[in-house]
């Protein structure tokens, strides 16, 4: 990352380019949070104000609204912690390397819905939202010239993140740059995701939070980097296991109820389940391949086409995923953000690895991708 700059990078690609150029990137953040300092100074707490999205197109990915598994890229996002409020009288140095943590009256959290993210800074009320921030401390690499801390993940099978930063003041050198006297830096950009600043009004917290992710980062006097304030978002967020039969990793706190042994093989279609199925995925942005599977269901009901396995799958999912729903407390117009624990629980509920076995037929994942696609040109 640039010295004290606002940035978001992907792990392993570059730094992300904003539409709006760099100035519009940090107007947001300073507007979003001069939006909800005036929200708590009013006395109303637990609030979280939006300023980031994060759009990301792939043929060979899906999203929530689709049942498919996406492809999940990690990044992180940097500022100055002093934009959300580091104290000025903390001991960053010694809380560093004794591995503790500051108080924060603001954090930032990202929020993963398929192919879209976003990022919030939010009030933290020391309950729902703590406010003890992890310290870490940069080190010098005399072979790169960077400046580098390696967060552990807390994922299993997740690999630490290396995080990098060009020093703002050259060791050695009377003149200040992005370089050391030796090395001369290029800092790799990644084209493959579109940032919008955007513009909403300070809300409430969502029902379930987003996991918090976040550290703050001291720099030795010599780097003349002030101390960064950095979220990393997650593949999956808060997720805590691997699934025996699906492979893909979820929380399963927070997918409505403990794994059920289920059998979709058995599974006839009727005209209450459709119209859970219609229900239940009409919580997402509309989707073709769900129009399609759904059109196949009421044709089966008509005696029109026989039902397939994939139609079985499909149906079944989409009741047991609207169950866990509704286990959770999300009303039914509720898309939240849950869905990766929900749909990964009842892949485990039913025993299906859907790289395997599908919920989709090949026209209704086609029908989906040509709509990302769609989607994609519209928003360049």
């Amino acid at each position: 990352m640039p010295a004290n700059a606002n940035v978001v990078a992907i792990a392993g690609q570059g730094l992300i380019q904003v539409a709006e150029g760099a100035t519009s990137l940090a107007t947001a953040i300073a507007k979003a949070v001069a939006e909800l300092g005036k929200i708590v100074a009013a006395g109303v707490s637990a609030q979280a104000v939006t300023f980031l999205s994060l759009a990301l197109y792939s043929s060979s990915t899906a999203d929530e609204s689709q049942d498919r598994t996406p492809d999940h890229i990690r990044y992180g996002f940097g500022t100055s912690a002093d934009y959300l409020g580091l104290p000025p009288d903390a001991d960053l140095q010694n809380i560093a390397l004794a591995q503790g943590t500051v108080e924060m009256p603001m954090r930032l959290a990202s929020e993963s819905r398929g192919d879209r993210s976003s990022i919030s800074v939010i009030s933290t009320d020391g309950a729902r939202a703590p406010k003890e921030v992890p310290v870490r401390a940069a080190t010098l690499n005399p072979t790169s010239g960077l400046y580098e801390v390696v967060i552990l993940s807390t994922i299993p099978d997740q690999q630490p993140i290396t995080l990098t930063w060009t020093p703002a003041d050259t060791p050695l050198s009377e003149n200040p740059s992005s370089t050391t006297p030796a090395i001369s830096q290029e800092i790799p950009l990644y084209t493959g995701v579109t940032l919008q600043p955007i513009v909403i009004e300070a809300e409430p917290y969502p029902a379930l939070l987003p996991t918090l992710n976040d550290f703050i980062i001291w720099f030795p006097a010599a780097s003349g980097i002030k101390p960064a304030y950095v979220m990393l978002n997650s593949p999956y967020d808060g997720a805590t296991t691997k699934g025996k039969y699906s492979g893909r990793m979820y929380n399963p706190d927070k997918a409505g109820g403990p794994i059920q042994k289920l059998d979709w093989t058995t599974a006839s279609v009727t005209q209450e389940g459709i119209e859970l199925v219609k229900l239940h995925t009409g919580r997402f942005d509309p989707s073709d391949g769900n129009n399609i599977m759904i059109d196949r269901l009421e044709k089966i009901l008509r005696g029109e086409i026989s039902i397939s396995d994939i139609d079985k799958r499909f149906y079944t999912h989409e009741i047991r995923e609207l169950e866990r729903y509704r286990a959770i407390g999300l009303r039914d117009s509720e898309e939240g953000s849950v869905w990766n624990d929900t749909h990964t629980a009842t892949l485990e509920d039913y025993g299906i690895d859907e790289m395997l076995t599908p919920l989709y037929t090949e026209d209704a994942i086609s029908a989906d991708e040509k709509q990302d696609y769609a989607r994609a040109l519209k928003e360049k």
